[in-house]
């Protein structure tokens, strides 16, 4: 069991599993769903940055939004955190 101090993360609040399919994902969507990953999955650093970038560009695709190379949108959110 985990409790309420150990999964909430400073300013952004619970993490999140996944995106909400509405709506583009905000840098604090982004940031949540990393956490989610990394803390409560207990999923390396490296492999929850570059899950999270492919979940993004899904819906980038989908919105038909140009996009960076992959690694470049891996750098950047791996510098955010």
């Amino acid at each position: 069991m985990t409790t309420r101090s150990k999964t909430v993360v400073h300013l952004i609040g619970e993490p999140s599993k996944d995106f909400t399919q509405r709506v583009l994902p905000t840098a604090t969507n982004v940031l949540s769903v990393y956490f989610h990953l990394h803390k409560i999955n207990q999923v390396p650093k490296k492999d929850a940055i570059s899950d999270v970038v492919h979940r993004l560009l899904n819906i980038w695709d989908k919105a038909r939004i140009p996009t960076a190379e992959k690694r470049a949108i891996i750098k950047k959110v791996g510098s955010t955190y």
